[in-house]
């Protein structure tokens, strides 16, 4: 499942808007890198546990990118 920080509560609890469109209080996997995870950055959820799994790059319009190749 997709996912977009939407805050910082602590270091480890961010609130996140998943694909679904539930907004929800998460946690994040150990190994994941605090400095990428800022307001708007897309991660990567369990779908269990919807804890943050990793951080994607930005999302980009196929369209736009090919005509930039």
């Amino acid at each position: 499942m997709i996912g977009e920080v939407l805050k910082e509560l602590n270091s480890e609890k961010y609130i996140i808007k998943a694909s679904s469109g539930t907004r929800n209080v998460v946690g994040v996997k150990v190994k994941i890198d605090r400095s990428k995870l800022v307001v708007g950055a897309r991660v990567a959820l369990d779908q269990t546990t919807l804890t943050i799994m990793r951080v994607l790059p930005r999302e980009v319009d196929p369209m736009v990118f090919n005509m930039m190749s």
